[in-house]
């Protein structure tokens, strides 16, 4: 759990990058999933989100960086895309997953707290096995 640590930290540190990676594992930790994300880890950029786009790419998402845990809320306000949403512990651990409905007002919050949140295409989760309980690392490609 230390690596995920230093390695998200590290991230964060270096900057934002369209090209880094999170790797989804289960507890034993083996790979389910690898997604190509852009991290929005400032107001503005948590903010606008996945907004106003009418698609994104296979294996693509978003990771929602948030300086403390907290419980977090959602929407799909001007977003256009079905998107399915993992609320995920300061510990990297996956503690939530909804699927959420494009335009829709209504806010999706996290049944317990969370630092993290990603964002992709509807059904991806299901369709890669991944489940509440799972983890996530982040590779920074700078």
């Amino acid at each position: 759990m230390k690596k995920l640590t230093i390695t998200l930290l590290l991230g964060i540190l270096l900057g934002c990058s369209t090209k880094d990676f999170v790797k989804i594992v289960d507890q034993g930790g083996e790979v389910l999933a690898e997604v190509k994300v852009e991290i929005a880890d400032d107001n503005i950029s948590r903010q606008r989100g996945l907004m106003h786009r009418t698609k994104l790419k296979e294996n693509s998402g978003m990771l929602f960086v948030f300086n403390r845990e907290q419980i977090l809320n959602f929407w799909m306000k001007n977003t256009y895309i079905p998107l399915d949403i993992a609320y995920i512990s300061k510990d990297f651990q996956i503690i939530d997953i909804f699927t959420m409905v494009p335009l829709s007002t209504q806010s999706v919050e996290s049944t317990g707290m969370a630092k993290y949140a990603l964002e992709v295409n509807a059904g991806f989760f299901k369709k890669k096995n991944v489940k509440v309980g799972d983890f996530i690392e982040v590779e920074r490609n700078n």
